[in-house]
């Protein structure tokens, strides 16, 4: 039997490096030689350790995932594990061997990871063949920005999914509860006034779609159905408290309503986000 490929992951937040090693650990063909919370860090550890395989997140203190790619004086296999699908371009121009999304699943990882054993036996001329299939399949699926229009006092508005904090069923309607972008916030503060850190609110708004539609649209962007009458987008949760039976609430950035959580959909979101 062949020796385990050696890996090294890099990602400023403890809980996703622990979440990383434990889903590796059920894959005896990978071995976590170390890891690192920040960019100097892990350029000197994978440096000294010179590991196969790298799991980097693209944003952390001092650079980031691209920037270790970039400056290593070897080329490993590289898979980005990050929230910010907007570098996933800039990450294939690295020759990363996949870019996962967080909060990422169980079977996205290990198709990744049986994407890496395939190459790993490979010559340098058929590995960068292989990259190459991986960018155009990106390229062919790759998708501009999507927009959501939304109707709501004075017309109709046109959101980026990253401003939805959360859609809401209400009767025969969806809600729509979303933060205003920073260049489209209402301007009240005085000149000498700092810029207040949270985002204002939009006013009320709706959207003419179901929330089973909006999740299938929006499942891939980080949106987690919560319960039969709310979809929320998983940048903005900060806290989930358990209620009884199974059942809890979330609480997100910027809204202090909580949101439902029902018992089934508390399972799923602990798949995600083990506690």
């Amino acid at each position: 039997m062949s020796a385990p490929l050696s890996v090294f992951i890099a990602d400023d937040e403890p809980l996703a490096r622990r979440r990383l090693r434990r889903a590796l650990a059920a894959f005896p063909e990978f071995s976590v030689v170390g890891e690192a919370g920040d960019t100097a860090a892990a350029l000197a550890e994978i440096e000294r350790l010179r590991p196969r395989l790298l799991l980097l997140d693209i944003q952390m203190p001092g650079g980031g995932g691209l920037e270790i790619a970039r400056r290593l004086s070897y080329r490993p296999r590289i898979i980005f594990c990050t929230a910010f699908d907007q570098y996933a371009l800039d990450a294939f121009a690295v020759h990363a061997l996949d870019y996962l999304l967080k909060p990422w699943t169980r079977e996205r990882l290990r198709a990744a990871l049986a994407r890496a054993l395939e190459l790993e036996g490979q010559a340098p001329a058929e590995a960068d063949a292989a990259w190459g299939d991986s960018l155009r399949r990106l390229l062919e699926t790759w998708q501009a920005p999507r927009r959501l229009a939304c109707h709501g006092p004075g017309g109709v508005f046109f959101l980026a999914p990253d401003d939805v904090v959360w859609f809401e069923a209400v009767d025969t309607l969806t809600r729509v509860h979303a933060v205003a972008a920073a260049d489209d916030a209402p301007e009240t503060r005085a000149p000498h006034e700092a810029r207040p850190a949270a985002p204002a609110r939009r006013p009320r708004l709706q959207i003419a779609r179901t929330l089973d539609q909006l999740e299938a649209e929006l499942g891939g962007l980080g949106f987690f159905r919560a319960h039969r009458a709310a979809l929320v987008n998983l940048r903005y949760l900060r806290r989930v408290a358990p209620l009884f039976n199974g059942n809890g609430e979330l609480t997100l950035e910027h809204f202090p309503q909580p949101v439902p959580l029902s018992r089934r959909r508390a399972s799923a979101l602990r798949e995600k986000f083990p506690w």
